[in-house]
């Protein structure tokens, strides 16, 4: 029993600790004054940046099998979380188009915008689901965070994956 606990805590750790690294990896990728140039509404869906940060988000939900979300959120003048945009198609029902209010937002994502540390936190339920959240902030030369990077992967996946490795040494 105390090995089951010590290998679910390794286990949790390693997990959080390597969604927290990718989406890190994520937000060093991303080029910034792609995103300075959106304005998070329709019109931002024909231009250039849109479409490079979307492929790039796009990817690397794709090189990431247990990764079901990307995005990048912002944070408008209201202090309300919006997507400037995600890896869903736009035809799926998950898509979040440019603008859109998060209106879930945690404590934990909002405080990256005052902290400017990196993040995982969950399960986490919003409109889409169950998840556990990795969360890095994406800032300018000055420090100041201008948006979030998040991956998102399923709860129940996680869930899963802790009790089963912890479950071994008990058995």
């Amino acid at each position: 029993i105390i090995s089951s606990g010590f290998v679910y805590i390794n286990v949790k750790d390693s997990l959080e600790v390597s969604l927290k690294d990718r989406v890190m990896t994520l937000t060093a990728a991303l080029p910034l004054q792609s995103l300075t140039a959106l304005s998070a509404n329709e019109n931002d869906l024909d231009r250039n940046e849109y479409k490079v940060l979307k492929k790039i988000l796009t990817d690397a939900r794709g090189v990431n099998s247990d990764v079901r979300f990307v995005y990048i959120l912002g944070k408008n003048n209201a202090g309300e979380i919006f997507f400037y945009l995600d890896s869903e198609n736009p035809d799926s029902n998950d898509y979040s188009p440019p603008g859109q209010i998060y209106n879930e937002a945690t404590k934990v994502l909002k405080n990256i915008y005052v902290n400017g540390k990196s993040a995982v936190e969950g399960p986490v339920a919003d409109r889409w689901g169950e998840w556990i959240s990795a969360m890095a902030p994406l800032k300018q030369d000055d420090g100041k965070v201008v948006a979030v990077v998040g991956m998102d992967i399923s709860a129940n996946q996680y869930l899963k994956s802790l009790l089963v490795n912890s479950s071994i040494p008990t058995i």
